[in-house]
């Protein structure tokens, strides 16, 4: 994954004013019955340079008991407390593991290369972290007022999606650029064709997935015809029964007039940019500094079909989640069954 940031100065101007950025773990693991651990390190919600805590998720994939010492490694010049810890996992659990960064250092590149080594085997990946500062843009298409955010930039069969956050007492807003070679909106017609539409969930940090949702859940497209106007629909809310997931639900009753929305064109690129209403997510509780789950999906069914943010997260095979997702008419998932929506980010103070 490739994610870009803006100039030195204004990373320098984010940093000091405590926004979430992106950190690598060089995480070297040395345990008893090794291959039988999945690890993942967990996106960082504050920057290195303030003495953040690094966690290491570790699950026990095996039928039986393992144990083993985990000792994470940093850049050269970076201190960590402890410098490793003892594990132990019944079969079937996971743990996170925390480590201290009491000396780090904050790079400008916002996406690292992780290296973790099981006994003789070493697995190379890369880690991202998503930060959500504090701003109110409007929202009319432009992505001007968009350059202090940090951008999450992911390729699906070559097409490129860059995905931006903000948030302030009365928005989430986000900002999607979706490169795709024609925009399919609602129209009478749409049936066949499907439609392109970003689709995203939102829930507290930590919170699992069990019988009744979580989630707050969102779709956006353009539309034109019988649908004047780019819409915005919730499709899901806390407390919902996850069967309903499952079934095509009807947009028109799950229109969300509360919402604004424009989604422009330009070139071979769609814009998304939305805004949806904070005092309506109550269990998120934004405030600076505050861990939550996130997620996105993009339709783009006369393209590359189902782009997944997830599926560029590091997560395990395992937790591909249907019940994560909501169905609705016109989607053509094609048999792709989504990753979870349960992706750590986190709030962050305005750089203003």
């Amino acid at each position: 994954m490739n994610i870009k940031l803006r100039s030195e100065r204004r990373v320098v101007r984010q940093l000091a004013a405590g926004c979430l950025a992106n950190i690598a773990l060089m995480c070297c693991i040395c345990v008893v019955n090794a291959g039988e651990l999945q690890i993942r390190p967990r996106n960082f919600i504050v920057t290195p340079s303030t003495g953040p805590v690094a966690e290491i998720v570790v699950k026990n994939g095996s039928d039986k008991t393992v144990s083993g010492v985990l000792k994470p490694s940093f850049p050269s010049d970076w201190k960590v407390s402890p410098l490793t810890q003892q594990i132990e996992l019944k079969a079937g659990e996971s743990q996170i593991v925390p480590f201290a960064i009491e000396k780090g250092s904050d790079l400008k590149a916002n996406v690292y290369p992780v290296k973790v080594s099981t006994g003789n085997t070493v697995i190379d990946a890369s880690v991202v972290c998503a930060s959500t500062p504090y701003y109110k843009p409007e929202i009319d298409g432009n992505l001007d007022e968009w350059a202090d955010a940090i951008p999450v930039e992911f390729i699906t069969k070559g097409k490129k999606t860059v995905v931006r956050s903000y948030w302030n007492k009365k928005q989430f807003c986000l900002a999607v650029e979706v490169e795709e070679e024609e925009l399919i909106g609602l129209t009478d017609s749409s049936e066949k064709k499907g439609v392109d539409a970003v689709q995203f969930a939102l829930s507290p940090g930590k919170s699992v997935t069990a019988d009744q949702s979580v989630r707050y859940e969102y779709l956006v497209t353009a539309s034109n015809s019988m649908w004047t106007g780019d819409k915005c629909f919730k499709i899901m809310s806390p407390g919902e029964s996850l069967s309903t997931a499952k079934e095509s639900r009807k947009l028109k009753p799950l229109f969300l007039k509360e919402a604004a929305v424009k989604v422009k064109r330009t070139g071979n690129i769609t814009t998304y940019e939305i805004a949806v209403p904070m005092k309506a997510m109550k269990t998120l509780r934004a405030t600076a500094g505050r861990e939550y789950n996130f997620s996105l999906l993009v339709h783009d069914p006369d393209g590359t079909g189902i782009r997944d943010l997830g599926s560029v997260m590091n997560l395990w095979p395992e937790q591909h989640n249907a019940a994560a997702w909501s169905n609705w008419e016109l989607a053509k998932w094609n048999g792709y069954s989504p990753f979870d929506n349960k992706v750590e980010f986190g709030f962050c103070s305005s750089i203003h």
